[in-house]
């Protein structure tokens, strides 16, 4: 197997990435074919490769194969499931994106202040997407939620995005301060 990796790489077949897509689709196949969900055939292709212990290059290779191409799919597909209309519509579904929004925002809050962390980085740790889409399509997919109900799940996470980046700023704007203290304290307190 060494001996097959090292040629693939002089000649540039990209052999464990090949592999591995053909894992993947296979595994996404058999979980389309039962019912189950393409997010856990991604896991276990996952699980393989970490297992037989690939190469360096093929996480590089599969990183830019899914943020480049199958990521963007994933959201694509999943917005277009989702009923974005019915936040305006429904006002219960603009409270259950406020109330997961508000949620999110205290338990980090929270979560930090036991640890002794600051807030703006509570703040950052906010940050949610990759979960809550996952939440979204297998709640979907198991027929549990309703795409409405999966409009403002995404919504609440998105805007964790934009808490973040306030966290962010907040943070820049610490570390600055302290830089500038630091700079105008003298030579001898130092």
């Amino acid at each position: 197997m060494h001996r097959v990796r090292k040629r693939s790489k002089q000649r540039r077949w990209a052999l464990d990435l090949r592999l591995s897509l053909l894992v993947l689709f296979t595994l996404s196949w058999l979980a389309t074919e039962s019912g189950t969900s393409v997010l856990l055939a991604g896991f276990g292709t996952g699980l393989l490769v970490a297992a037989l212990g690939g190469p360096k290059r093929l996480f590089t290779q599969v990183r830019g194969l899914a943020d480049g191409f199958f990521v963007p799919l994933f959201f694509v597909l999943l917005g277009a499931r989702l009923q974005l209309g019915a936040l305006i519509d429904q006002p219960s579904l603009l409270r259950l994106t406020l109330a997961l929004l508000l949620l999110t925002v205290t338990i980090h809050l929270l979560a930090a202040r036991l640890t002794r962390q600051r807030a703006p980085a509570a703040l950052i740790a906010t940050a949610q997407l990759g979960v809550p889409a996952a939440v979204v399509t297998l709640g979907l997919q198991a027929t549990v939620i309703a795409a409405a109900q999966g409009a403002a799940i995404i919504t609440a996470a998105l805007a964790s995005l934009g808490t973040a980046t306030l966290g962010t700023a907040r943070l820049a704007r610490q570390a600055r301060e302290a830089g500038a203290e630091r700079q105008a304290q003298p030579a001898a307190h130092r």
